[in-house]
């Protein structure tokens, strides 16, 4: 069957549908493989065990947590053209979108403009004109940045199966913090311990 073929007896909404899926799918797929190209890897928990054992430096972990969510944005994207190719309805949903629908449930009035969805993050404006980027791949594998004026001079990261938090401060300088400082019971208890903890 010619490339062509495949569309023919396709409804155009759903082609179009169909078509746009598999670029953005496209193109997760190749910015996960490039981030862990950075650094010689081909998989993240490999990139996570270098970050550990300090083959890769500690600024790397945003760069896992990136991979990650990449990771998990790809697979749902991909379940959803499964699906739409099969002619099921999808209500897939990963990480990011469950994080968008819990900040704007519970954190509106904080945050008038709403989430805004990238391709690695959340990004939220508080009424106060400090901006917040979140990468949450899972209750053990996270990361916000945060700052004013588009600087985002600090941020916190969490590897999973590690034993610390890497805190970069408004200096540029990366520190630890004791994991107990950080709850991991539900998305939405971290969540809030993230959104005022910074």
């Amino acid at each position: 069957m010619a490339k062509s073929d495949f569309f023919r007896n396709i409804p155009i909404e759903l082609a179009t549908e169909l078509e746009a899926l598999a670029r953005l799918q496209y193109e997760l797929r190749e910015s996960y493989k490039a981030l862990l190209a950075q650094y010689g890897e081909k998989d993240i928990e490999s990139l996570r065990v270098g970050i550990v054992n300090g083959k890769h430096p500690t600024s790397a972990a945003v760069d896992a947590v990136r991979a990650a969510v990449i990771g998990d944005e790809c697979m749902t994207v991909h379940a959803a053209l499964a699906a739409q190719m099969k002619g099921e309805a999808s209500d897939i949903a990963s990480p990011h979108t469950q994080i968008a629908a819990l900040i704007d449930t519970h954190y509106g009035r904080l945050y008038p403009g709403g989430p805004t969805r990238r391709f690695d993050a959340i990004e939220l404006l508080d009424i106060n004109g400090i901006a917040r980027i979140l990468r949450f791949s899972a209750n053990d594998f996270w990361s916000i940045e945060w700052g004013a004026d588009e600087v985002m001079g600090q941020s916190l990261t969490r590897l999973p199966h590690d034993s610390v938090l890497h805190h970069k401060t408004a200096d540029g300088f990366w520190q630890t913090v004791p994991l107990s400082d950080a709850p991991d019971s539900s998305q939405e208890v971290l969540l809030n311990w993230l959104l005022h903890k910074t």
